[in-house]
């Protein structure tokens, strides 16, 4: 939180207020809304969030045993 704070955030716009309470209840979010929205913050707030709770991610130990995949994807879009 302090590092929102920080980066300026006083509230949130539309897109984040109602893409953060889809996305940390575990739902899958898509946003199409203008360029200058938040739609980047509404993304990854919440999945800064969720990593944080995690504490030991699961490509910690995937790597130990020698798998891997993703734990997050960010598509990108024009």
């Amino acid at each position: 939180m302090s590092n929102i704070a920080l980066a300026g955030y006083k509230s949130p716009t539309p897109v984040q207020k109602h893409g953060f309470a889809i996305a940390m209840g575990d739902r899958d979010l898509m946003a199409c809304a203008q360029t200058g929205s938040g739609k980047t913050a509404a993304f990854l707030f919440p999945m800064i969030s969720h990593l944080l709770q995690r504490g030991r991610s699961v490509s910690d130990e995937l790597r130990e045993s020698g798998s891997r995949f993703p734990v997050v994807r960010i598509p990108l879009c024009n």
